[in-house]
């Protein structure tokens, strides 16, 4: 009646029991980080230049539209929340000032 042709008992719970091996294996395997998308910490860094701002604050800040923002730093910030109609993205002072330097050619500090 089923889907599959008739198995002897024994055949059937030794391939249950490989499976749960197999998957037991998988699941103990390491999983891979993903690289963090900011740069690693710098020793002369200032509290205020490792504030992290949200878009709109950015957007305000360069006086363009919040589209550009996130178009412009989509590789360069963090993603806090991902969703299909939002995602919630921080980009840090840090950040936001190496990108002022990048595409003016002048040292906003």
């Amino acid at each position: 009646m089923g889907r599959y042709p008739a198995q002897p008992l024994e055949e059937k719970l030794a391939w249950m029991r490989e499976r749960q091996l197999r998957k037991a294996e998988a699941q103990a395997k390491p999983i891979a980080v993903a690289p963090s998308p900011l740069p690693p910490a710098r020793a002369e860094e200032t509290p205020a230049q490792r504030k992290m701002m949200r878009v709109p604050e950015v957007a305000e800040e360069l006086s363009v539209s919040e589209s550009s923002v996130r178009r412009w730093f989509a590789k360069r910030a963090v993603v806090i929340k991902e969703g299909r109609r939002k995602t919630t993205m921080l980009i840090s002072r840090r950040v936001l000032e190496d990108w002022k330097r990048e595409h003016t050619g002048v040292s906003l500090r």
